[in-house]
Formats: C-alpha cells, structure tokens, sequence
C-alpha cells in the first residue's frame, strides 16, 4: 500500500499526541482534531478520549478532548 496525503501507515499519531502532552502544550480540555487512515487501529492512550468520528472516503478524522 502506498502512503497517500497526509503520511498514513507511518505510526505518528501516538508520538506527536504524547509529544503535545509532555511538552505541556494543550490546555486542560483542549480539542484535538486527528486525520487518519480509515482502517487507523491506533490506541490513543489516556488523557485523549474520542469524542467524535467521521469517514470521508480513505480518511478518518477525530475529534479528541485532552482530559489532563
């Protein structure tokens, strides 16, 4: 399968959202909105909760509430 736009596949989701929340970056309840693959099998670790979802065409998007 090849990488289309933005870079699927690629495992950059959990490490950019633990980045933002290490580096002190989101504010307490702050919405995150994440564009994946439509098949994205990810675990979104705590503080991010899922709070909506939506499939256009290949892609995903997520819309994450930061609960720290």
């Amino acid at each position: 399968m090849g990488l289309r736009d933005p870079p699927y596949g690629l495992g950059l989701v959990e490490p950019a959202l633990q980045a933002l929340h290490e580096g002190g970056w989101l504010a307490r309840d702050a919405l995150i909105v994440v564009e994946v693959e439509k098949g994205f099998a990810g675990v979104l670790a705590a503080p991010f909760v899922v709070e909506d979802e939506r499939v256009y065409g290949e892609s995903r998007v997520l819309f994450l509430r930061y609960n720290n």
